[in-house]
C-alpha cells in the first residue's frame, strides 16, 4: 500500500535529460548581436554556436503581463484574455489590474497601480483590507498542468502573473512574479522620511507609489509612523456615516489622516558625532551609515485607536539618504516569505523554504526595482541610490538562482531575471543622446548599467552550463520583448477630445482633466492602459452611446486618422490593431476593441494609462528616469530565443515555447494551446514574416 502511495520519479526529456529555462526579461536581439559581435559574450556565443538564436516575436500588445501569459499558456490574449497591464470594468467605467482581483466583503475592489491617498471620504474607504481573498484574472490553462499530469517536476521562479499562486499539485513549486502585490495590495508603495520636506506639503506629500513625511527632529531625536493596510476590525461603515455627520455639521472638516490604518511606531536617533542614525521600526532597530541599505528588517504593523486588535507582519529594507538633514527611505513593505499573510508560492511553504536555503527574507513584491522612488516630486532615490537597491536585489536573486541550480535535478526549472528589463527602462536615456532626458554628465557614470546588465546575464549563463549536460539536457534562454527608446508621450484621449471623439466638460479650467471628468453622454471612443482604446459601446458600456453595427466604421474612421499623427514630419504610430481581428476569443467585456501600435521613440504618455485628458497638446517630451520602454507596435520588439537544439519553424513567438517545452517530454499540447513546438519540423509554417500577430 505505501509504496502505491509513493511520488514516482520525474519523467525525463526523450533524448534522457531535463530542461533549464532562463527567462531574461526584456533581453533585446540587437543589444545581445551588438555585445556577441563585440565578442563580449562568450557563454552565449556558446550556446549558440551548440544550438540556435533568433529573435521571437513578442504579444501585441507587447507589454509584460501580456507577453508572460503568452508564455505560460502557450496561446494569444484570446485565450488567456489579458490585454494591458490595466483593464476596464464597462460596468462601473472604473479601471483596475488586469492579472489579478481583491474580493474583500463580497465586493471587488479595483485596484489602480500607482494609487495615491487623498484626506477624502470617497479615498479613505473601501481600501482592501488584509484579509480580502485575490483572485487570477489569466484565464486558460498552465503549460505545468500537462506537465504534472505527466510525473514532470517543474520548479518556477518569480514567473510575472502568476499571482495569486496556482492550485497545488504533486508536481508543481513555483514562487510568483510580477503581480504579486505589497502589504498595502498594490503595485509597491514606498514610505520615505524626510526632515526638510518643503513646507507646502504641510506634514505629508501623497506621490504616484508612495508618501513622504516630514521628520521633526529635535535634540537628533525624531518621531513618526510606518502606516500600513486597513485594520480589519475597522468598520468602515460606522466611521464613514459619522464623518459624513461631521461633515454635514462643518463643510470644512476633514478626515484624519490614517484613520483606521495598522501602524509601527517610527523613532530616529541621529548621531551628533557622525553620519548615522538609530532607526527604530517598532521592536525592531538598527544603526544605519549615510549611504547604507539595512538588511531586511521584520515589522509588526498594529491596530490602534477604537478598533485594536489586530497586527500584521511584513518586512522592509531601509536607507539613509541622508543624516543632515535626514532623509530615510523604505522599501515597500514585502509580504514576508518567512511569515506571509497571503501566499506567495506553491505549496505555500516553499517560499520559506527557499528563504531559509538562503538564509535570508527576500523580495516577494513582483515588481521590486522602485521606479516610483525615482520618478517621485521631490525626487526620493536618485540614480545611485536606486542602482545600489538594484544591486542588493541582484546578489539576493543570484543567491537564490544559485540554489535552485544545486537543487535542480530533473524536469523543469526556470528561473526569471527581471533586471534586465528594469534596468533598461531606467537607464535608456543614458545611452540616447537624442532623449530628452540625456545627461552628458550622468551617462559618462551610468552609460555602461545596461551592458553590464548583459554581461551578468553571461555570467548566469555560464552557472547554468555547469549544471547541465549540453548533449542530453536542454537549455533555453527566452525574453519576453525587446526594447526601445521612450522619448515621446501621446496623449491618445487628448486627440480623441480634439477631434471630437471624446468629450470633458470646460476642460481649460484645469490642466489635467481625470477619467470620471469625461462626460460619457457624448463620447464616442476612449483610451485606458497603455495600447487600449475602446469603442462606448451601447449596452455594453455603462453610458455607452455608439450602436454596435457603426462600431467597425467609427474604428476604421478613429484608425486611418490616428495613422496620420505626426510630431515634427514623423510619423508616431505605426499600426493600428483591430482587437478582434487578430485575436478572434477576445472578450468583448474586457479586451479593448483597438491596440494602439507605436513607433520607435513613442509611447503613451503616462496620463493615457489612466485614461486621464491632459491639454498640454498631444505630445509630451518624456524627461523622466523611466525613459525606455516596449509598448509599442510588436514588430519592433521582438524578444529573443536561444537553445542548444536547432529551431525548425519560421517566426518562432512566445505562444510557441510552451508546446516546445512539453514536446521535449513528448506531451501533447493543451487544447487551447495556439503555439508550435519550435524543435519538431512537422510544424514548420510556410507564410513569411507576419505583419501582425500570428493567429494559429
Amino acid at each position: 500500500m505505501w509504496s502505491g502511495c509513493a511520488r514516482t520519479a520525474s519523467a525525463s526529456t526523450k533524448q534522457g535529460g531535463k530542461v533549464l529555462v532562463l527567462g531574461m526579461d526584456g533581453l533585446d536581439p540587437k543589444l545581445l548581436q551588438k555585445l556577441l559581435d563585440a565578442g563580449k559574450m562568450p557563454n552565449f556565443a556558446k550556446l549558440i554556436a551548440k544550438g540556435s538564436f533568433s529573435p521571437l516575436e513578442t504579444s501585441m500588445p507587447p507589454q509584460s503581463p501580456v507577453a508572460w501569459s503568452n508564455f505560460i499558456s502557450g496561446a494569444n490574449p484570446g485565450v488567456h484574455q489579458i490585454y494591458d497591464f490595466v483593464h476596464r470594468d464597462p460596468t462601473t467605467m472604473r479601471p483596475y489590474l488586469s492579472t489579478s482581483r481583491i474580493e474583500d466583503k463580497g465586493k471587488v475592489i479595483p485596484l489602480l497601480p500607482d494609487r495615491v491617498k487623498a484626506p477624502g471620504l470617497d479615498e479613505m474607504y473601501g481600501m482592501p483590507n488584509v484579509s480580502a481573498e485575490q483572485e487570477s484574472l489569466r484565464k486558460g490553462d498552465q503549460f505545468w498542468d500537462a506537465l504534472n499530469r505527466a510525473n514532470v517536476d517543474t520548479v518556477m521562479y518569480r514567473v510575472p502573473a502568476t499571482y495569486p499562486p496556482p492550485a497545488a499539485n504533486s508536481r508543481l513549486k513555483l514562487i510568483t512574479g510580477m503581480g504579486t502585490p505589497d502589504l498595502m495590495g498594490g503595485y509597491g508603495e514606498f514610505t520615505a522620511y524626510f526632515e526638510d520636506l518643503p513646507s507646502q506639503y504641510g506634514d505629508e506629500k501623497s506621490v504616484a507609489g508612495g508618501r513622504l513625511l516630514r521628520l521633526k527632529m529635535k535634540d537628533d531625536v525624531g518621531r513618526s509612523a510606518l502606516y500600513g493596510p486597513m485594520n480589519p476590525n475597522f468598520d468602515t461603515d460606522v466611521a464613514h456615516e459619522k464623518d459624513t455627520k461631521k461633515r454635514e455639521k462643518d463643510p470644512n472638516y476633514v478626515v484624519p489622516p490614517h484613520q483606521g490604518e495598522m501602524k509601527a511606531e517610527v523613532v530616529v536617533q541621529r548621531d551628533p558625532d557622525r553620519a548615522a542614525v538609530l532607526l527604530s521600526i517598532g521592536s525592531t532597530s538598527v544603526l544605519l551609515n549615510e549611504g547604507e541599505f539595512s538588511e531586511w528588517l521584520p515589522v509588526t504593523l498594529e491596530g490602534k485607536g477604537p478598533y485594536p486588535g489586530a497586527s500584521v507582519s511584513a518586512i522592509v529594507r531601509a536607507f539613509l539618504i541622508s543624516a543632515r538633514p535626514v532623509k530615510i527611505y523604505l522599501t515597500p513593505m514585502n509580504i514576508d516569505p518567512r511569515h506571509p499573510i497571503a501566499p506567495v508560492s506553491t505549496p505555500t511553504n516553499f517560499a520559506r523554504d527557499v528563504a531559509e536555503s538562503i538564509g535570508a527574507s527576500f523580495w516577494t513584491q513582483g515588481i521590486p526595482e522602485d521606479s516610483k522612488a525615482l520618478r517621485s516630486n521631490p525626487q526620493v532615490l536618485d540614480n545611485a541610490g536606486f542602482l545600489k537597491a538594484a544591486t542588493l536585489l541582484e546578489a539576493e536573486r543570484r543567491r537564490q538562482y544559485l540554489r535552485a541550480l544545486e537543487d535542480f535535478k530533473s524536469g523543469v526549472l526556470f528561473f526569471y531575471f527581471g533586471q534586465t528589463d528594469q534596468l533598461a527602462h531606467h537607464f535608456w536615456r543614458e545611452t540616447d543622446p537624442d532623449h530628452p532626458a540625456y545627461d552628458p554628465e550622468e551617462a559618462k557614470q551610468f552609460g555602461d548599467v545596461i551592458e553590464k546588465t548583459y554581461l551578468d546575464m553571461d555570467e548566469c549563463l555560464a552557472e547554468a552550463m555547469k549544471h547541465v549536460d549540453l548533449d542530453k539536457d536542454t537549455l533555453i534562454i527566452m525574453s519576453d520583448h525587446g526594447f526601445s527608446s521612450f522619448r515621446w508621450g501621446f496623449h491618445l484621449n487628448t486627440w480623441l477630445r480634439d477631434n471630437g471623439y471624446l468629450d470633458a466638460p470646460n476642460p481649460f479650467k484645469r490642466s489635467r482633466l481625470k477619467f470620471d471628468d469625461i462626460n460619457w453622454g457624448a463620447t464616442r471612443a476612449y483610451g485606458v492602459g497603455i495600447n487600449g482604446l475602446y469603442i462606448n459601446v451601447a449596452g455594453r458600456e455603462k453610458n455607452g452611446i455608439v450602436d454596435p453595427k457603426d462600431k467597425r466604421a467609427l474604428m476604421e474612421e478613429i484608425a486611418a486618422k490616428l495613422m496620420e499623427v505626426k510630431r515634427e514630419g514623423e510619423p508616431a504610430i505605426r499600426r493600428i490593431y483591430f482587437t478582434k481581428d487578430i485575436y478572434p476569443g477576445a472578450d468583448d467585456k474586457v479586451a479593448p476593441d483597438m491596440l494602439v501600435g507605436y513607433e520607435a521613440n513613442y509611447r503613451a504618455s503616462w496620463d493615457t494609462s489612466g485614461g486621464d485628458v491632459p491639454n498640454e497638446g498631444w505630445f509630451e517630451a518624456n524627461t523622466e528616469a523611466w525613459s525606455g520602454d516596449h509598448c509599442i507596435a510588436h514588430d519592433v520588439v521582438p524578444g529573443v530565443f536561444l537553445a542548444n537544439r536547432p529551431i525548425l519553424i519560421d517566426n518562432p513567438s512566445l505562444s510557441d515555447v510552451a508546446p516546445t517545452i512539453l514536446g521535449l517530454f513528448d506531451v501533447a499540447p493543451l487544447k487551447n494551446m495556439t503555439g508550435r513546438d519550435m524543435f519538431h519540423p512537422q510544424a514548420q509554417s510556410t507564410g513569411g514574416k507576419p505583419s501582425a500577430p500570428r493567429v494559429e
